[in-house]
């Protein structure tokens, strides 16, 4: 249909112009929108592993941590003969800055720390040296160290010590 001014009507009711309804998703668009899911999922999970060095480190980094310490959960299972345990916590800088961990809190004086603060260097790793007097009565104990760090978003971190006197 053709109107005095040389334009063209369109009509209405073509359903190739205009649809009257979209139908329901069909299952290959589902799967195939969930299969990019997981591969851009998988992508972020294995560049965070590479980054950090462990999955377990992955969820802390994608909050935006740059201080990242591991374990953050020491569980030191049965301890019947020894009245200290040693162990160590990792501390990873994976920032472009150098940072630090400025010291720390302890929920008992039976915990002893290396001397603060620790300076770490960017993408560099830290040791940190715990002792853990034990008690010399049996049964569950727990208690916790919260470390202060100059990490941008993050000013502490709580790593908690689990065990069991026999």
């Amino acid at each position: 249909m053709t109107t005095s001014t040389d334009s063209v009507a369109i009509e209405s009711s073509d359903p190739v112009l205009f649809p009257k309804s979209v139908g329901p998703l069909s299952f290959p668009f589902i799967a195939q929108v969930a299969a990019i899911a997981v591969v851009m999922l998988s992508s972020v999970f294995c560049y965070g592993t590479w980054r950090t060095g462990s999955i377990n480190l992955v969820w802390p980094w994608l909050m935006g941590r740059e201080l990242l310490f591991s374990p953050m959960s020491i569980e030191l299972g049965d301890v019947s003969e020894t009245p200290v345990v040693e162990t160590k916590i990792r501390v990873i800088n994976v920032s472009a800055k150098r940072l630090s961990v400025l010291g720390s809190q302890r929920s008992c004086v039976c915990i002893g720390l290396d001397e603060f603060p620790v300076e770490i260097a960017p993408g560099e790793t830290r040791d940190l040296r715990i002792k853990i007097g034990t008690a010399k009565t049996a049964g569950r104990f727990e208690h916790h160290i919260r470390f202060f760090v100059n990490d941008g978003r993050y000013t502490e971190v709580e790593v908690k010590i689990i065990g069991d006197v026999q």
